[in-house]
């Protein structure tokens, strides 16, 4: 019995053993299929989510390729536009020049038959003046000018496109803010040789403005009396700024006059006159007698007046020539026309100058070269290269062998006239406008856009610099004795310097910025040019506002004007023999007046 309950117990324990054995086989069996199926499902994910990223990145390569195709796409078709438009601007600017080339046939054609007619002594009924003058006309000024032969204000347009305006991107002295002052669009040129320039032509009033331009009106309310009156202490004495003329070795209060100039107007009846002549001094006669000896027509603007050392001859600068003029009888007695120079187009003569001797002409142009002239044969003596921009000033050394010019490219440059080289460049730091030897040759004056003044040696040291213009300078002067400047402006003052450099002052007390002995105020718009008289007791002045203006150097008023231009007075100039000055004008016209004190 015991054995049979061992047996039955061994057997239930080896039957427990067996299950046990069983169900921990079944576990392990079932541990391993769970961690393999597990495995799978992770390779098939981490490859799904390979195969997601590597289309998401063939899109984006595609989306990429599409958008520059696309941006390539429009800038192609922007291109073509742009192709487009340009040719169709080229066959506009085709058709305005086409039309511009006519006009200018027309324009020579007109005066062609207008220099025959003068020259035959027949001129039309049509060109006659309502006081009957005749009265030289060079074509239909509507053709040329800015406004139409309609007198309508609509400007006529450019061959560049524009309505007459002028680029702003070029700082230029030569065109000022209203583009009136020296360069506007002109006729075309035409053989200026055979033209006959006679006195008693005078121009009809030319219209308010030139080419690009447009006329700066006042207030009606403007006062147009005069400054006050000097004081009597100023009034009783006039002081001249420079010794008196010595002739003969004995001292003259007043140069004598040339024996070929009698002070008498050209126009016969004293009711046509086209200018005036008023005092600013109140309630008194002017103090000086002013006669126009000769009108000098031209076909453009001059830009600049200049007598000879012997005052026998002007010369004027103006589109593409130079010419030169005898003072006594008016006559145009020698043209200097550049034919060689490529620019097309205007080309104006900025500034001329006589060579002490008379023999030689040089003129500054706007091709960025100065010619130097043998006036007797007509032909270029000397070819001056060097400026980078236009050439707005030239004057001679008093031996004749130094030309000094004065350029928009902030340069002062002295050459060598015999050997036709640079000798000196003097810098600025903005455009030179005028440049001038002082009499006795031993210093250089320049003013400049940038406002300032200054003074050289004439062997290129830096001695003074003048400060107390509020706008860029446009003119300056030595007096007769070079102890003093005269300085004109764009802020409508004259200004009188005592120099200090010709002093005996050591120049560590030179005063800092100038010495201004007085300023001079009456124009009313810019001052252009100014002059002072051989015997040092006038300064002379021509401003945008037309008018030319006689000043005293003890007062800051100005004693006389006279208006004698229909359009700015660009140049003045006055004779070394004295009693007699020159202008020259934006309405074509050159003109010649005599002078007395009375």
């Amino acid at each position: 019995m015991l054995f049979l309950v061992i047996s039955q117990t061994t057997s239930f324990m080896i039957t427990v053993r067996q299950f046990t054995f069983t169900i921990f086989k079944f576990q392990f069996m079932a541990t391993s299929n769970v961690s393999s199926r597990v495995n799978e499902l992770l390779e098939a994910v981490k490859k799904e989510f390979e195969d997601i990223c590597q289309k998401t990145k063939t899109v984006e390569a595609q989306k990429d390729d599409f958008e520059y195709k696309a941006m390539i796409s429009a800038q192609i078709n922007e291109m073509a536009l742009m192709k487009q438009t340009v040719m169709d601007l080229e066959m506009q600017q085709s058709k305005v020049k086409d039309r511009y080339e006519e006009e200018i046939t027309s324009l020579k054609a007109q005066l062609e038959a207008r220099r025959k007619e003068i020259a035959s002594g027949v001129v039309p009924q049509s060109s006659k003046t309502k006081h009957g003058r005749n009265s030289v006309s060079f074509g239909k000024y509507g053709n040329a000018g800015p406004f139409n032969s309609d007198n309508s204000s609509k400007p006529l347009i450019l061959n560049n496109g524009s309505s007459g305006g002028t680029p702003k991107n070029l700082r230029s002295p030569a065109i000022d803010s209203d583009g009136t002052v020296l360069a506007p669009i002109q006729t075309s040129n035409v053989d200026l040789g055979s033209q006959y320039y006679s006195s008693p032509h005078v121009r009809p009033a030319v219209g308010a403005t030139m080419a690009g331009s447009a006329m700066r009106t006042f207030p009606s309310n403007l006062p147009l009396g005069h400054p006050p009156p000097p004081s009597d202490s100023a009034n009783s004495s006039v002081t001249p700024i420079a010794a008196p003329l010595v002739v003969n070795g004995k001292v003259s209060g007043n140069p004598p006059y040339p024996a070929e100039i009698i002070p008498t107007s050209n126009v016969p009846n004293r009711e046509e006159k086209d200018w005036t002549v008023t005092s600013n001094v109140p309630n008194k006669e002017p103090p000086i007698s002013v006669q126009l000896l000769h009108t000098l027509e031209h076909t453009s603007v001059i830009c600049y007046v200049r007598f000879s050392a012997d005052g026998k001859f002007l010369a004027t600068g103006c589109n593409r020539a130079a010419m030169v003029f005898n003072v006594e009888t008016g006559k145009l007695i020698t043209l200097l026309q550049e034919e060689s120079s490529k620019r097309e187009g205007d080309l104006y003569v900025r500034s001329v100058a006589f060579s002490p001797d008379g023999k030689y002409l040089a003129t500054g142009v706007e091709d960025q070269q100065i010619r130097i002239w043998d006036i007797a044969q007509k032909r270029v003596y000397r070819l001056l290269t060097g400026h980078e921009q236009e050439i707005y000033s030239l004057d001679f050394s008093k031996d004749g062998k130094t030309l000094v010019s004065g350029s928009g490219d902030r340069t002062v440059c002295l050459w060598d006239v015999e050997a036709g080289e640079q000798k000196l460049i003097l810098h600025t730091d903005d455009g030179v406008t005028t440049v001038m030897f002082s009499p006795d040759g031993q210093f250089i004056a320049a003013g400049s856009l940038d406002k300032v003044i200054r003074i050289w040696t004439s062997s290129g040291t830096l001695v003074e610099q003048l400060h107390g213009h509020e706008e860029s300078v446009y003119s300056v002067a030595f007096s007769p004795d070079g102890k003093y400047l005269v300085s004109g402006s764009l802020d409508n003052t004259i200004k009188l310097w005592e120099l200090q450099c010709v002093s005996n002052v050591a120049p560590s007390m030179y005063k800092e910025g100038g010495i201004c002995k007085q300023t001079f105020t009456g124009h009313k718009d810019f001052i252009l040019s100014v002059t002072v008289s051989p015997d040092g007791k006038w300064i002379i002045s021509g401003s945008k506002d037309r008018t030319i203006q006689f000043w005293s150097p003890d007062s800051p008023h100005s004693q006389l004007t006279l208006q004698g231009h229909n359009n700015s007075v660009i140049s003045v100039a006055v004779s070394p023999n004295g009693h007699c000055f020159a202008t020259g004008s934006g309405d074509l016209r050159a003109r010649i007046w005599s002078y007395e004190d009375l």
